[in-house]
């Protein structure tokens, strides 16, 4: 018989669903945009029933043309970090705090002055940050401990959308690994740190692997979208683990998300955290296995911003084109993408976006290709802070916005060294929660997302153009260093 599998992706400001076949090929994908709620100070939140209402909504749309008791599975993966308080019945007490809101600096420098940013570290991988969710329930627990004390848990997105799927509180050591309060070693989490915090492990949702399932449809859910009771839902994880999954990611490939921030992932089956490569350490699908995150904050947002400040009479097409007329190098223009906070492997240097190098013989193709060189030297950097830690994969997978430019593409060939290969899809991460899901429902996942997401294009360095970027590379680290 004939089985569908679904793939959720609740982003932050749009939510997908993917539905498949037991082949891995798509039949259908719907989307709906997600709204940020902006109330200043630094406050960034979420409408939390938006949330599951969209999700009922997409996968309503998404198989009004199939026979829904043919459906074997239901993956959710979604952003991290944002988190929503609910009472007992998973009712919200509120907007969800999401993870680019500001309010908890304070409360990132209390928690380390009671235990140290090293322990921080050394137990959670994370460098301590108001950005990540046990700072944000010291906040709540301050300024508004009556919807803290009315809480039964306080759920990630990923977690939220099963609950309302299922009745049952599950998360996964992807998304736990965001919170900033969980032990990526004891896989648990860390008492030491709620502690500090004064937080109560109670609030937090069970932890299950990647993969697992958080439970089965209810008759409540089954009724809101009228589909049969008892489905599995899967959860699938952080999306850009999960898309990472849904790419292949293994020792010898590595992934790069180039979205509005540009994601690295590297897999590793050790981990010291006595040596240090600036990048993230995070738990990955499967035990025993790990995760080198790095990443370009402001990756696709500079392409964004550059094409609309400087590009705005030209499609994305015609500046690709314009591009690939100027030579490797830019003529000595350097790019530096920091249009917000840096990245790895940078720490918390300060570091400003700019241009640099320009003359009177520079013309709009230079400003172009520096804009890509300059987003690739970064990838470059984070290649080799990993390779300090004796992690090095031997090609490179990229998706998201940017891979659908051949002339990026190529360039980040040339910069880092390595083969680069891209997608026909771009939804990696509805492919990622749909093989785990496959893979719970007794399929071949490796099958299945060949299937979902075969390759569209390989990219090989050109030697000329490879020697070139070898020898600017010391050039713009030493633009770095200096701050220029």
């Amino acid at each position: 018989m004939q089985k569908y599998i679904i793939g959720i992706d609740l982003g932050t400001t749009t939510v997908k669903a993917a539905l498949f076949d037991e082949t891995g090929r798509l039949l259908r994908m719907c989307r709906n945009e997600e709204e940020l709620i902006l109330t200043g100070n630094g406050f960034i939140e979420q409408d939390p029933a938006a949330w599951y209402e969209k999700v009922c909504g997409l996968l309503k749309e998404l198989t009004e043309e199939i026979k829904r008791e043919k459906i074997a599975g239901i993956g959710i993966s979604s952003q991290g970090i944002s988190f929503v308080p609910v009472d007992e019945a998973l009712r919200p007490l509120g907007n969800a705090i999401c993870w680019l809101d500001s309010r908890a600096e304070r409360e990132a420098q209390i928690l380390a002055a009671r235990v140290g940013d090293r322990t921080i570290t050394r137990i959670t991988g994370k460098q301590n940050s108001g950005v990540y969710l046990l700072p944000k329930l010291m906040w709540l627990k301050e300024n508004d401990p009556q919807i803290y004390r009315a809480a039964h848990r306080f759920l990630m997105p990923m977690d939220y959308a099963a609950a309302r799927l299922t009745g049952n509180t599950v998360t996964d050591p992807t998304m736990a690994a965001g919170s900033m309060a969980y032990d990526i070693f004891g896989r648990c989490w860390s008492k030491k740190l709620l502690a500090a915090a004064e937080v109560e492990e109670n609030v937090f949702p069970d932890i299950r692997e990647t993969g697992r399932s958080a439970g089965q449809l209810t008759k409540e859910a089954a009724v809101d979208l009228g589909f049969p009771i008892g489905i599995p839902v899967l959860c699938a994880g952080q999306d850009q683990k999960t898309a990472a999954y849904g790419a292949g990611l293994s020792a010898h490939a590595g992934t790069v998300s180039l979205g509005t921030a540009g994601a690295i992932e590297l897999m590793t089956d050790a981990l010291d955290m006595e040596q240090t490569s600036g990048l993230t350490p995070c738990p990955y699908i499967g035990k025993e296995r790990w995760v080198l995150e790095g990443c370009i904050n402001t990756a696709g947002a500079a392409v964004k911003w550059v094409k609309n400040t400087l590009f705005s009479d030209v499609s994305y097409e015609k500046l690709n084109q314009m591009c690939e007329r100027a030579t490797a190098g830019s003529g000595g223009v350097y790019f530096l993408p920091f249009l917000s906070t840096p990245g790895t492997p940078h720490g918390r240097k300060k570091i400003e976006g700019r241009y640099t190098g320009l003359t009177l013989g520079t013309g709009r193709a230079e400003l172009a290709r520096a804009m890509y060189e300059g987003i690739a030297y970064e990838l470059k950097l984070n290649l080799k802070a990993a390779e300090t830690v004796g992690v090095r994969p031997d090609w490179l997978w990229i998706f998201g916005g940017g891979s659908k430019s051949e002339a990026f593409c190529q360039i980040i060939a040339d910069i880092t060294g390595m083969c680069v290969k891209t997608f026909e899809s771009e939804e990696l991460c509805s492919v990622g929660a749909a093989r785990l899901t496959a893979e719970y429902c007794g399929l071949n996942g490796e099958r299945f997302a060949k299937g979902a997401a075969p390759c569209r294009a390989e990219y090989r360095p050109i030697p000329e153009k490879q020697a070139i970027y070898r020898s600017l590379f010391g050039e713009y680290q030493n633009k770095l260093m200096k701050g220029v």
